[in-house]
């Protein structure tokens, strides 16, 4: 899906991204340092967290200023923080990677989830839901 795996726990193979992006948008709803994300950063990088972590965070304030980084983000956000990061990904070119499936395919697709031979994400069509389909 265009993207290398990298261990969250992995010191090492982080250090390595360091300066990488410009952009990081991180939807983690829990506890996570965010130092080493800031760090993969480029100048005028921006990171956006939709959902924080629940505990204090330490933050090198000279990893930010230095290289100009903005680090932002809201726990639920604003209808305008929601369009500007959907306008953001617009103009960047960034789509989510989905697979539309019929809604008589959920439990197919949840069973494939949990064999780890399933897409990344599915989008279940709505409109082919009906009083008969059987969801587990």
């Amino acid at each position: 899906m265009g993207f290398d795996f990298v261990d969250a726990n992995d010191v090492k193979a982080k250090q390595a991204l360091t300066m990488k992006f410009d952009f990081i948008l991180s939807t983690v709803p829990s506890n996570y340092e965010l130092q080493p994300y800031v760090n993969m950063l480029n100048i005028h990088g921006k990171m956006y967290c939709q959902g924080l972590p629940n505990q204090p965070q330490q933050l090198l304030a000279p990893t930010l200023t230095f290289a100009n980084r903005t680090l932002t983000g809201t726990v639920v956000g604003t209808i305008a923080d929601h369009q500007e990061v959907l306008d953001y990904c617009a103009e960047h070119s960034i789509y989510p990677e989905v697979e539309v499936i019929n809604a008589d395919e959920t439990n197919l697709a949840i069973e494939k989830l949990r064999n780890s031979t399933g897409k990344f994400r599915y989008v279940i069509d709505m409109s082919t839901l009906t009083k008969n389909t059987k969801m587990k």
